[in-house]
């Protein structure tokens, strides 16, 4: 099945993988190699991740790299579950469903 994530542009989908990770800004740098700035900026889509940076968000957040610029792939039903569960939220808190399910796909820490 085909999903689109909540928002449309690169870098919601960031912020959207981030929360879901429950990672800060700074974690997300570290593991990619850059400043916390940087994320930022891809998070307001001042910038975009590219080559190196592209391929580690995507190890780290256990996605394709095509999710992350377009918001389309295949994904198993539990992560399909989740971003249904967090398209109809209206808040982005880390509640203890969402830590579930970012626990079950953690590979990384």
């Amino acid at each position: 099945m085909i999903i689109n994530a909540k928002t449309d542009t690169m870098g919601g989908r960031l912020k959207f993988l981030r929360y879901q990770w429950g990672y800060t800004l700074e974690t997300v740098a570290d593991a990619v190699g850059v400043s916390s700035m940087t994320v930022s900026k891809w998070e307001r889509d001042k910038t975009k991740p590219k080559g190196d940076h592209l391929e580690r968000l995507a190890i780290l957040f256990q996605i394709s790299e095509e999710f992350i610029l377009t918001g389309k792939t295949e994904l198993s039903s539990e992560t399909e579950k989740f971003i249904h569960d967090y398209q109809f939220s209206d808040e982005y808190t880390i509640s203890e469903k969402t830590k579930k399910y970012a626990d079950m796909f953690r590979k990384i820490e």
